[in-house]
């Protein structure tokens, strides 16, 4: 009986081994990550808010996923001290940035960040799919880190719009 024993505990050492591994490859916080840069908003936003804007607000690419009902959600970001990459495939280093990376900040999308633009340089660089992306207020990206860096590694995860806008932890 040992002998026919041990190989159902090998298959069932191997299926907790696997478990263990999956588990390991989803995030717990379910956060994705990408990066941000910032903008000041105009009132002429592609979600149509108008003077209606809110005090914490981002832009959301036109070529990421989610972006048909992208107005009006809530999503929580938080700087990540990472290197990416840009759109033309420059790549830059922002390890060591972020102010706090266990403090987040709760925007909501008020406006679309297009990859067909005037400003088609920038635009490109950032809004054009090739990585996740958020166009933060300037307030909320310098609740994160510094301006003068520009563009920062990003966490984000929508969330429940009551949970308030602006700062809050993670």
């Amino acid at each position: 009986m040992a002998v026919t024993a041990l190989p159902v505990l090998h298959l069932a050492l191997l299926l907790v081994v696997a478990v263990l591994a999956c588990s390991k490859l989803v995030h717990a916080d379910d956060f994705k990550y990408g990066r941000a840069t910032f903008y000041d908003d105009n009132g002429q936003g592609a979600c149509q808010y108008f003077n209606n804007i809110p005090e914490w607000y981002a832009a959301w690419p036109d070529t990421m996923e989610g972006f048909s009902g992208s107005c009006g959600k809530c999503v929580e970001v938080a700087c990540v001290d990472q290197d990416f990459s840009d759109g033309y495939g420059q790549k830059i280093s922002r390890k060591g940035m972020c102010y706090d990376e266990g403090k987040s900040v709760v925007v909501k999308i008020t406006d679309a960040c297009p990859c067909v633009h005037q400003n088609f340089y920038s635009n490109k660089r950032w809004c054009c799919g090739d990585m996740r992306h958020l166009d933060l207020g300037r307030k909320a990206f310098q609740e994160l880190a510094s301006e003068n860096w520009g563009v920062i590694g990003l966490k984000f995860r929508e969330v429940d719009c009551n949970k308030g806008l602006g700062v809050h932890r993670i």
